[in-house]
């Protein structure tokens, strides 16, 4: 038997319990996928660092969705490169076929999380002439000037969040540069998925899943300048929005799809337990 925690604060008890030789969780294989503990790493308190260092040490497999954070847990929290996995992130590629479309109606950006920059978001399209729809907690937006050309719809469910993404022109994502995890990456991927074309930003956490100009573009963080002009381009250029959109829905396909993701993680999980 192995127990994966889903994500890694569900497995912080058994991990506290195998430190302390507790059976049977000392005697069971545990992995933690992980998704914000390399942020609360990197921004934690030596009080909050001790505790997480102890968990950490508790755990047989640190599994984690981009490449930058394996430096993290290593230096931060003492964790051999033997424990640690990195597995390219999937989407359910079923729910979110592409479709045909008559040409997107809007500018397009979702999200939930705190890792993303609306602020720059918003100050990159309020002199863009296009319609804008943003789809996120409204709290995200909390001090923000909204312009004539934004909808703010505030949270939408999976069915309205798919309709959104299929009438999009481009859907970006920006995020904070120095946001340990890959926010936006569902998101970006979703988008890809559904054909879209799609502009993100740049960042460490997101590199193992964006080819410049193939299968996204991507701008400078927290350039509202350069995002305008990334938005710009793809709502200028049918030949490169189509090529990019193309290129996105190939990557999602051959890689960063659900059933890729969880077949790498049953073969790592199987080397746990022989």
């Amino acid at each position: 038997h192995v127990s994966i925690a889903m994500l890694e604060q569900e497995g912080y008890a058994h991990a506290l319990l195998k430190r302390n030789g507790v059976s049977p969780w000392s005697l069971t294989p545990l992995a933690l996928l992980t998704c914000w503990l390399a942020e609360e790493v990197r921004t934690a308190s030596l009080t909050k660092l001790k505790y997480l260092r102890f968990i950490a040490q508790g755990a047989d497999l640190l599994i984690f969705w981009s490449t930058n954070q394996r430096q993290i847990f290593q230096e931060r929290l003492g964790v051999s490169d033997d424990r640690l996995f990195f597995v390219p992130f999937g989407i359910e590629t079923e729910f979110y076929p592409p479709r045909p479309s008559s040409g997107g109606k809007y500018v397009l950006a979702v999200g939930n999380d705190a890792g993303r920059d609306f602020h720059t978001f918003v100050a990159a399209i309020a002199e863009i002439d296009f319609p804008v729809k943003i789809a996120c907690p409204r709290e995200r937006l909390a001090g923000v000037d909204i312009p004539s050309n934004l909808e703010v719809l505030g949270r939408v469910d999976h069915l309205h969040y798919r309709e959104l993404l299929y009438g999009a022109a481009v859907v970006v994502i920006p995020s904070r540069p120095a946001t340990a995890y890959p926010t936006g990456q569902t998101a970006l991927l979703n988008a890809m998925s559904c054909q879209r074309p799609t502009v993100v930003t740049a960042t460490p956490a997101m590199a193992d899943y964006v080819r410049h100009g193939e299968n996204t573009w991507t701008v400078a963080g927290e350039d509202s300048g350069a995002l305008r002009e990334g938005i710009e381009r793809i709502l200028s250029d049918d030949a490169r929005a189509a090529h990019i959109a193309e290129g996105g829905r190939r990557d999602v396909v051959s890689v960063f799809n659900a059933e890729t993701m969880w077949g790498t993680i049953a073969g790592r999980l199987q080397r746990l337990v022989n």
